[in-house]
């Protein structure tokens, strides 16, 4: 027997030829005999280190404006905030409706009324100083009917004789 063909009796099979170039599983060729990439087509060499590239045709070197350009444009001044004044007296007229009814309404109210005329005399928006003042009166009025109110209840219990159950039910809320 030769020393070809195997115990079992068949031959081997021979290797598979290459796949032609271009196609899948295509080995590309060593890297020795690709050329180096050059610069895009259309592009000049680069710069070397620390030059800037020359202008292109009809263009200024960079760095220097538009020929008649001069100074940037001026922009007008950004326009006023509402006033401290303003801003205090809305302040003032929330915690007025809130928590402390009279004083702080009444503080709010004339803290408004001279925001809104500093804001007139500056030019500047006036819708704190506004709200301050309509809020103001609302507390104003609010927390005025309410004490109103609690008078007139304090002068029913009184006239109809039952103080001593109503002082129970009043009194703790008024302190």
């Amino acid at each position: 027997m030769s020393n070809d063909v195997p115990t079992g009796g068949v031959p081997p099979t021979p290797p598979s030829p290459p796949p032609p170039p271009g196609s899948f599983g295509a080995v590309p060729p060593p890297a020795e005999t690709m050329p180096p990439p050059g610069p895009p087509p259309g592009y000049g060499p680069p710069p070397g280190p620390g030059m800037m590239p020359p202008p292109g045709p009809g263009m200024m070197p960079p760095g220097y404006g538009a020929p008649g350009q001069g100074y940037p444009p001026y922009y007008a001044a950004a326009r006023p905030g509402p006033p401290g004044l303003a801003i205090a007296g809305f302040v003032c007229s929330l915690v007025g409706l809130f928590m402390v009814p009279i004083i702080f309404s009444i503080a709010g109210l004339i803290l408004s009324i001279m925001g809104r005329k500093q804001a007139r005399q500056q030019q500047a928006p006036t819708g704190l100083a506004t709200a301050g003042f309509w809020i103001s009166i609302a507390g104003l009025v609010l927390w005025g009917l309410l004490i109103v109110l609690y008078i007139i209840l304090i002068a029913v219990a009184v006239s109809s004789g039952n103080w001593e159950t109503t002082t129970n039910v009043i009194v703790p809320f008024m302190f």
